[in-house]
């Protein structure tokens, strides 16, 4: 055997071993030293730390720290506490809207297996408070709408049209940003004619006629936080104050009354977490069954439902 083939064949016996051990190393090796390492340096002063398994702070920290990210779970970044102050290192988490990255690239899951001590991440809760929404919040509100009515015939006779205008406001209180109790009042007066209707067909009378509608509603309603839109829906009762006269009428021709009616409520609502100010599209369905239908159009056309469909942008500020 040459000198020449030994040589080479004890470099091939190298290289093996040394690719063996570089791959044994690389496998032994934990997620968190094979990761690239991102960092996000903190935007805001007394910045809280939160909990990894519940709604309670663990620290806060001052504009300009930089913390290492070690993955995401909804609008919060999982980030690693140096020990400080006699509390020992461990991982928490911190608004996304709080910070910005400053190395390497941002998580969009979980860590890793392995990065964190335990399964504490497998417990975080997703019914965290939102940072920015904790406690009890009280929100004023404007809203301006459009009804489908569901007596639409009618509507359509005496008024012209089955969809109208409808204005209004209100009040919110939530808690933690999830639970909402809504009052408001509603309010809709048009100017229209009366009519006699005959065989389906519709005679104008030439005499004014008016109608208002007062809806006065209560509504209950669950919220899914999100970092610019969150999403809501819920349902509640009402009193429909239901008022309609007209010039040379009799009395007891004209009608002044109120009705209970129930609705459901589902929506959108735009604003970051800690926004002042919010804007929200919402549409209500509601039912306010034999309110009608005892004299007029609406014993002809046999509608009895002052019930509609609604849809409504509502403009909300408070905190």
């Amino acid at each position: 055997m040459s000198a020449s083939f030994t040589h080479r064949a004890g470099r091939i016996v190298l290289a093996a071993v040394l690719t063996v051990a570089s791959a044994r190393y690389a496998s032994a090796q934990t997620p968190a030293q094979s990761q690239v390492r991102t960092q996000a340096r903190v935007q805001k002063d007394q910045s809280i730390v939160w909990n990894l398994s519940m709604a309670t702070p663990i620290t806060t920290v001052g504009a300009g720290t930089v913390l290492d990210v070690v993955g995401r779970t909804r609008d919060f970044y999982v980030v690693r506490l140096p020990a400080a102050g006699g509390r020992p290192a461990g991982f928490g988490r911190i608004a996304i809207s709080q910070v910005e990255i400053v190395q390497g690239v941002a998580p969009t899951g979980p860590p890793p297996p392995g990065v964190l001590p335990d399964d504490s991440f497998s417990d975080i809760r997703t019914n965290t408070v939102p940072v920015g929404e904790e406690g009890i919040g009280v929100f004023a509100f404007g809203n301006v709408g459009v009804t489908m009515w569901n007596a639409s015939n009618t509507f359509e006779a005496v008024l012209g049209s089955s969809t109208t205008p409808m204005f209004g406001g209100g009040a919110q209180v939530r808690f933690n940003g999830r639970i909402i109790i809504e009052g408001a009042v509603e309010r809709f007066s048009k100017n229209g004619e009366r009519v006699f209707v005959t065989n389906g067909q519709v005679f104008k009378l030439g005499i004014r006629d008016t109608v208002r509608v007062t809806p006065v509603l209560v509504t209950a309603l669950y919220r899914q936080p999100g970092h610019r839109v969150a999403f809501y829906g819920g349902g509640g009762f009402g009193q429909y104050f239901f008022k309609e006269d007209s010039d040379f009428a009799d009395p007891s021709e004209n009608i002044n009354d109120r009705f209970t009616g129930y609705h459901f409520v589902f929506g959108a609502e735009f604003g970051t977490l800690a926004s002042v100010l919010k804007a929200a599209v919402e549409v209500q369905v509601a039912s306010v069954p034999n309110a009608l239908g005892t004299t007029g159009a609406s014993l002809a056309f046999g509608e009895h439902n002052l019930g509609g469909i609604q849809v409504r942008v509502k403009l909300l500020g408070g905190r």
